[in-house]
């Protein structure tokens, strides 16, 4: 009996926390695709001096937002209104917590795609210029995430590369 026990207990165990790991990815993929739902999501990249780039994002024609790369290779992100989005996942969610809900969405993809920008830098900005920041990044953004979950660069995630196709040729 004790033995049965234990490997109750123990197979629970690893079901929810493969379950807890799986729930973050998955919650990822939703924002996108809700953000999808809602509207039609542009990224707009802008030059900027010194070689810079400006992304601005816009649903339905409205702009909601921009990522900013700086020139010591970070990102600094803006809602619409011109207030500064800290990346870091818990002052994101406490920021979240105060945002309509019809912008939420929004400024996740925002907050997802500065995340993956910050975590590697001027070779992601250069890699996701070259496939392309609207309809090829949008619809594989959730690949990328998972690779960078695991540590895997953009250039090297093969379900992202497979997700982009022909547009990823070249990039990497």
């Amino acid at each position: 009996m004790r033995f049965f026990y234990s490997f109750f207990l123990l197979a629970v165990t690893a079901l929810v926390s493969a379950a807890s790991i799986k729930q973050d990815m998955d919650l990822l993929k939703r924002e996108i695709d809700a953000a999808a739902v809602f509207g039609q999501v542009e990224i707009v990249p802008v030059p900027l001096e010194g070689n810079l780039t400006k992304l601005e994002f816009t649903v339905d024609g409205n702009f909601e937002g921009t990522l900013i790369q700086t020139e010591d290779g970070g990102v600094e992100a803006f809602d619409a209104e011109g207030k500064p989005i800290d990346l870091d996942e818990t002052v994101f969610d406490e920021f979240l917590e105060n945002a309509p809900v019809s912008k939420r969405f929004y400024l996740a993809i925002i907050r997802i795609i500065g995340a993956l920008l910050v975590r590697w830098g001027q070779r992601a900005w250069a890699f996701f210029a070259c496939i392309g920041w609207n309809a090829t990044l949008l619809n594989c953004a959730d690949k990328f995430v998972t690779c960078a979950s695991r540590g895997t660069a953009p250039w090297a995630c093969a379900s992202g590369l497979l997700c982009v196709g022909k547009a990823g040729k070249n990039c990497v």
